[in-house]
């Protein structure tokens, strides 16, 4: 796990829990709610949450989905599309 998070350490910004409940201006507890629903998966060291910049984007795709009424089940499926379309555009490179 210190690995992993040394890894995204070298390779672009990473972010506590307050620091994206302040940029998005949500709660904190909002933000671990959608990891509960399974929204979000960011880094844990111990009992401290660990977001990268890929994490605080699909933060900002799930207030804005949020703020538009799409439910959680709704947003999770959202996500799951997208990331198979990308899945699908990177096998066909291949």
């Amino acid at each position: 796990m210190i690995n992993n998070v040394l890894q995204v350490k070298k390779q672009e910004k990473i972010f506590k829990i307050n620091q994206v409940a302040e940029i998005l201006q949500v709660h904190q507890q909002t933000l671990r709610n959608w990891e509960r629903h399974g929204l979000i998966k960011p880094l844990r060291t111990g009992r401290v949450r660990i977001y990268s910049d890929e994490d605080l984007k699909l933060c900002e795709k799930i207030k804005t989905l949020s703020g538009k009424g799409v439910s959680l089940r709704g947003i999770k499926e959202v996500i799951s599309m997208t990331n198979r379309k990308a899945e699908d555009s990177t096998a066909s490179l291949v």
